[in-house]
């Protein structure tokens, strides 16, 4: 699913990356990330959110090959209230 909040600029939500690009669906062997920034339809950043144990360094740096840009880890920690 994609959302054009302003004129060339793109935000994808869980797009999915095979080693030669972006791909439809979830196919096996491929990456995801939980959002990406496209700005002329090139990649120009990545979020990947997490709740729990992050991504390895290995994990982001393949992603970011595949994309063909930064990948940024976000790490939720719940409190107690």
């Amino acid at each position: 699913m994609a959302f054009k909040p302003l004129g060339e600029v793109t935000v994808d939500c869980e797009p999915y990356f095979i080693k030669g690009g972006k791909t439809s669906g979830n196919p096996k062997g491929s990456l995801g990330v939980d959002v990406l920034i496209r700005y002329k339809e090139k990649s120009v950043i990545a979020f990947e959110l997490k709740t729990g144990k992050g991504m390895t360094k290995s994990g982001i740096a393949k992603r970011q090959k595949w994309i063909g840009a930064s990948v940024v880890q976000v790490t939720f920690k719940s409190t107690k209230g």
